[in-house]
């Protein structure tokens, strides 16, 4: 019997847990999950720092915290990472065995909501 060839529709199609979770993160919507770690970055980082990262994803216990330049990421790679590391076990209901950096360039307030973010920007 002959194979059926695929079309390019079905070459191209992704699973809907593929695309939504990346469609929300370039809109900058927050998951609840998201939320409560953005929420607790936010109280073990402080504002200074909070200001520039941005927590990305938890995925096998490995939270990744997008950070907006390289001499923040060396700061909390070098100076805060384990303290941080240690604080995050304590107070997470999620399970965290690593804490890791990612230099994602500038960033967009994660508690902002998409209104006033509308009205903020720059008409030409």
């Amino acid at each position: 019997m002959a194979r059926r060839r695929k079309s390019k529709a079905d070459r191209d199609r992704r699973d809907i847990n593929e695309i939504l979770p990346e469609l929300l993160k370039r809109l900058g919507v927050s998951t609840g999950r998201n939320r409560d770690l953005q929420e607790l970055w936010l109280e073990i980082a402080g504002e200074e720092l909070a200001r520039c990262t941005r927590v990305a994803s938890l995925r096998g216990g490995r939270l990744t915290v997008e950070v907006a330049n390289a001499s923040v990421m060396q700061e909390l790679s070098v100076y805060h990472k384990s303290d941080f590391l240690k604080l995050l076990r304590q107070r997470s209901r999620s399970p965290i065995s690593e804490l890791r950096f990612k230099l994602s360039g500038p960033l967009r307030d994660p508690f902002e909501d998409e209104s006033s973010a509308r009205r903020q920007r720059p008409t030409d």
